[in-house]
């Protein structure tokens, strides 16, 4: 049977961004949570663009690192093992290790709130070290080690964690992340929390011991960065309060990078225009 009448046989990108525009009128559709991937691919270079000054030149390393956790300070004295964290969307750092960024997408201007500014600030007062030990920390506690063990890693490449004073290498990461995923050999049967006589229970512990211990070796470099704020989002607003020192990217911005940056980049601009504005003003269409 042929396929030559058939029209629109395969989903394309213009789909994809069609959806998202109907979808960010929906209540309580959350279009930064969807649309954070393509703001990361031109995020790099619009950052050099703009923070980019005379001759001063500033280059971003690629990965970003996302939904990038910052440890919350402790709400109970003696509660040693809380892992709670509020996240950052992005995290970026300038290719000469100089610089870091902590950057936040806001793609609706009512979610700019006086509370995160005041979180992100003062996570921006502490330094890197200080971020860097709370992941460490929440590393120790959380369930979900092996995925930290892969944002060891990206912190590795950054050159922003060390093992006994030495690069974290390959090896050394490879041992952390299989101590940090538990043997289960009991069947699909096997409940989260083994009670005895569960023969691979003693090897679990085994594990989470090995992986405390390994960890523990694990520390922020001695140089590192300072630290710099980035709000990206749809305009200017006349009672910002995001502080005045802190750098702004508007979408108009990112619209003129992406649509020179092939088919995917020319249509999230012409989405990006058409986000500028409130969501659910526009009238329905069919």
């Amino acid at each position: 049977m042929s396929n030559a009448g058939k029209i629109n046989e395969y989903p394309a990108i213009a789909d994809l961004f069609g959806l998202l525009d109907g979808w960010r009128h929906l209540p309580d559709y959350q279009l930064e949570r969807r649309a954070d991937v393509f703001f990361a691919l031109f995020l790099p270079e619009v950052l050099e663009e703009v923070l980019s000054k005379d001759n001063s030149i500033v280059k971003i390393r690629r990965p970003l690192i996302p939904e990038f956790p910052i440890r919350t300070d402790k709400k109970y004295k003696n509660d040693k093992n809380y892992n709670l964290s509020k996240k950052v969307d992005y995290f970026a750092l300038s290719e000469d290790g100089g610089r870091a960024f902590l950057i936040e997408l806001k793609t609706d201007m009512q979610s700019i709130d006086k509370g995160q500014i005041d979180f992100i600030k003062s996570t921006a007062r502490k330094g890197i070290a200080e971020i860097i030990w709370g992941v460490l920390a929440i590393c120790q506690t959380t369930k979900e080690r092996a995925k930290y063990v892969h944002l060891l890693s990206n912190l590795s490449q950054f050159g922003l964690v060390k093992h006994k004073g030495e690069v974290l290498s390959e090896d050394i990461l490879d041992q952390l992340h299989k101590n940090a995923v538990p043997v289960d050999r009991c069947g699909e049967d096997c409940p989260t929390e083994c009670r005895s006589p569960c023969r691979w229970r003693s090897e679990r512990t085994r594990q989470g011991k090995k992986f405390t211990e390994m960890l523990r070796e694990v520390e922020p470099a001695k140089e590192l960065p300072e630290v710099s704020v980035v709000y990206i989002q749809p305009k200017p607003k006349s009672d910002d309060p995001i502080c005045s020192g802190w750098r702004r990217i508007y979408f108009d911005c990112f619209a003129d990078h992406a649509k020179e940056r092939g088919s995917i980049g020319r249509r999230f601009a012409e989405s990006l225009c058409g986000w500028k504005e409130p969501a659910g003003l526009c009238p329905p269409q069919s």
